[in-house]
């Protein structure tokens, strides 16, 4: 089971959170596991949540790798080494490829 960072705006009742759901304390607000309802996804906009882990059956693929890739180098093309974008363009690449698929 893969897990996926969703914003809040896009979590669907019925979809299962891969882990806890954590205030700025860190105290739990809500346990992997749970299956997210309406109600529960209202009270997590007041509480001011904002990404969620859910579970997904959704595999990564090499050619999703690929699409990624390219994505995120045509939004930063025009991005010149030595400023704070081309270091966040750095970091997203390396993580991503630490992701990348065998086949």
């Amino acid at each position: 089971m893969a897990i996926k960072c969703i914003p809040l705006s896009n979590a669907q009742a019925g979809m299962i959170l891969a882990k806890a759901v954590l205030d700025e304390k860190g105290r739990v607000l809500c346990k992997a596991e749970t299956s997210l309802s309406e109600k529960l996804i209202y009270r997590f906009e007041n509480m001011g949540v904002n990404l969620l882990y859910i579970q997904s059956d959704e595999e990564f693929t090499l050619e999703k790798y690929h699409a990624l890739e390219q994505e995120i180098r045509f939004r930063f093309k025009h991005v010149t080494q030595g400023n704070m974008m081309f270091l966040l363009k750095t970091i997203i690449l390396e993580r991503l490829e630490a992701r990348k698929p065998e086949k």
